[in-house]
């Protein structure tokens, strides 16, 4: 009676309480049981990212840990853990679950195309820190890793002062850049330019500098290197860059 009145239920929150009644009393049918509660988060989650006034986050919040401590065949938990991502999204509150682990345990599972998804969903709502990591654990595994690699780039390049590991992190991508090296090395030239612009602190200007530096001499001719530390813009160096990019993309 409750799930059907949930099926028929208009309104998110009314969606959500019937579900998790029904649910509730199906202590008898475990399996059966948990759908229920996982259609009733997932009513809830939607009556948050309306802004439903009538749903609780802190409802929600404890079923899905209830949900999250049950042992669950994966199909099940894999939709915990998409739920636990998504309500810390919705709530802009990170610390109620462990979502670092929740995506190695996705990776671990070779859910590459969702770990991608979800990468693209975090940074959109702005949480790029894990976006990244969601980009880095499904890039190996991709069909079209070069893709990924510049999404990494473009997510860092938006906020560069966000990034004082961006070498450690440009070392793992560099070798996925293969035929994506002009719009990489456009996104860290301008990143770096937008931190001298700003002002930003050496240490973090130099980080992103060796980015630029290390993929203009993957692109260049050993007798137009750039060996010298970055640590300004110049004329000089600029027209070096444009002159990279021009005669790269002239050999693709």
């Amino acid at each position: 009676m409750s799930f059907n009145f949930g099926l028929n239920a208009k309104k998110p929150a009314e969606k959500y309480q019937s579900f998790l009644l029904a649910a509730d009393m199906m202590s008898d049918e475990p399996e059966i049981q948990s759908v229920g509660y996982l259609t009733a988060i997932s009513a809830g989650l939607k009556g948050l990212e309306k802004n439903d006034v009538n749903v609780e986050a802190k409802e929600i919040l404890r079923t899905i840990k209830m949900m999250s401590r049950k042992s669950l065949p994966w199909k099940s938990r894999r939709a915990v853990l998409v739920y636990q991502i998504r309500y810390c999204v919705l709530t802009r509150t990170f610390h109620p679950f462990n979502l670092r682990s929740g995506l190695e345990e996705l990776a671990a599972r070779e859910e590459f195309p969702l770990l991608s998804a979800l990468g693209v969903m975090l940074h959109r709502q702005g949480n790029d820190q894990l976006a990244v990591e969601c980009f880095l654990l499904a890039m190996n595994h991709s069909l079209d890793p070069g893709t990924i690699a510049t999404a990494i780039l473009e997510v860092a390049a938006n906020k560069p002062f966000l990034w004082p590991n961006i070498w450690t992190i440009f070392k793992f991508v560099k070798e996925r850049l293969r035929g994506k090296e002009v719009l990489g090395l456009r996104l860290l030239w301008n990143a770096w330019i937008q931190l001298n612009i700003e002002g930003s602190n050496q240490d973090l200007k130099a980080e992103w500098g060796k980015c630029v530096r290390e993929l203009h001499n993957i692109m260049t001719e050993r007798v137009d290197h750039i060996s010298i530390k970055l640590t300004r813009p110049t004329p000089t160096l600029h027209a070096k860059i444009c002159r990279a990019l021009e005669n790269f993309q002239a050999l693709g």
